[in-house]
Formats: C-alpha cells, structure tokens, sequence
C-alpha cells in the first residue's frame, strides 16, 4: 500500500460511508463497502462504530449488513 493510499485511508469521512449506503439498493456488507471504498474492512469496521453508537447508521444481522440509520433523517431538513 502506496503513501497516498494510507492518506486517503485515513481521511475516509463519514459521510462518505453514509452515501454509499444511502445510494445502495439494499444494505451493505462489510465486504461490499470495504471494496466499493477500497479500504481494509478493520478500518471501516472503526470508522462504522461511531456511526452506529450515534444512529447514524443501522447494523443488521452480518448477512444483511448496514443501511442508513434514522439519524440523518431530521439532517436533510437543515
């Protein structure tokens, strides 16, 4: 893994996470964002669980996957 990888590894921001799930026909596995993002899934796993605590995200049982939590919603009024 090249510098300019980690960099962008490192800065993966949330909302990114979120727009990819939002933008999914279906919830996501961990395999299925961590290619899309082309991230280690260790570090998406640490960058979903603040996501998770705060509801921005929803974790379904690990064959279903994640999908936007109820969070966000009141946000796209602002």
């Amino acid at each position: 893994m090249d510098e300019e990888t980690r960099e962008d590894i490192r800065r993966l921001p949330p909302l990114t996470v979120l727009d990819h799930l939002r933008t999914a026909s279906q919830p996501l596995t961990l395999s299925q964002l961590s290619a899309m993002m082309r991230v280690p899934t260790s570090t998406l796993i640490r960058r979903l669980r603040p996501l998770d605590a705060h509801g921005y995200l929803l974790h379904m049982p690990p064959a279903r996957g994640h999908a936007p939590g109820t969070l966000p919603r009141p946000l796209a009024l602002c």
